[in-house]
C-alpha cells in the first residue's frame, strides 16, 4: 500500500508527536493526541481511516487528532524501523509504502 501525500504528511506528524511528547510511554498510542490542524488538512487521513477527531470537532478552526488502530499500526511500524521525532524534524520523513501485513 502507498500513502497518499496528505495522509503520509499527517501521520508522520503523528509519529513526531507520538515520540517528541510521550515521555517514557506513559500514554496509549490510541488516546494520544497526535495531530493539531483543520479539517481538512486532516480530511484524507480521516477518509483512509488513520485519524480521528479527538475532541468535539470545532468547524472552522485547528483542532486536536488521534490515531486509528490502522494509523497506529503505521505509526509503530515506522517506529519499528527506528523513525523517531529527530528523524521527522530533520526531514528523514518515513518511508511512504506500507507492506500490507502492518495494516
Amino acid at each position: 500500500m502507498i500513502l497518499r501525500t496528505k495522509e503520509h504528511s499527517v501521520l508522520a506528524e503523528a509519529l513526531r508527536r507520538r515520540c517528541r511528547f510521550n515521555g517514557n510511554d506513559k500514554q496509549s498510542i490510541l488516546k494520544q493526541w497526535t495531530g493539531l490542524g483543520c479539517a481538512t488538512e486532516y480530511k484524507q487521513a480521516v477518509q483512509g481511516g488513520y485519524m480521528e477527531h479527538a475532541q468535539k470537532p470545532n468547524p472552522g478552526a485547528m483542532c486536536w487528532w488521534k490515531l486509528t488502530p490502522k494509523g497506529a499500526a503505521i505509526v509503530a511500524y515506522w517506529i519499528g524501523l527506528g523513525h523517531n521525532h529527530v528523524s521527522v524534524e530533520n526531514s528523514g520523513l518515513p518511508p511512504a509504502v506500507i507492506p500490507d501485513e502492518v495494516v
